[in-house]
């Protein structure tokens, strides 16, 4: 589900804010860890933040622990659309857990073996192994 506030952030399975360039809080602790003048910040997810590329427009994650930003998409449209298509197929488990409190997305295993075949078969040009590391482990 997406809350609008002066921030975007998109609940599960992602646990991502979108938050303005602009608001460098996300990038406390990563100026010394890298060239941080080559990215834009876009994003974080559990205080680990997204970045665009200024030079390639690629996105890039960066993890706790690294030093070396990692790729996850061509592109800003690639990205989203990445994110679209995954919040559309954990629509359906939502829906049918909606009365389990206990209910985690990630832990089902007809959910991760559905995001297994859209990484298989997608074209969109994301990179799987980076993609999938930083959202879902």
């Amino acid at each position: 589900m997406i809350t609008l506030n002066p921030q975007i952030h998109i609940g599960q399975p992602f646990n991502l804010i979108f938050a303005s360039s602009e608001n460098q809080e996300g990038l406390v602790g990563w100026q010394e860890a890298i060239n941080i003048e080559n990215y834009l910040y876009i994003a974080n997810q559990n205080d680990e933040p997204i970045l665009i590329s200024k030079e390639t427009l690629g996105i890039f994650s960066l993890r706790l622990g690294s030093k070396e930003p990692k790729k996850i998409a061509s592109s800003l449209g690639d990205f989203i659309q990445t994110l679209s298509e995954i919040m559309a197929l954990s629509e359906k488990f939502f829906s049918k857990n909606i009365n389990n409190d206990d209910y985690f997305i990630l832990e089902d295993d007809e959910f991760i073996a559905e995001l297994n075949v859209f990484f298989q078969s997608t074209k969109l040009s994301i990179e799987v192994k980076n993609f999938y590391n930083f959202f879902f482990e």
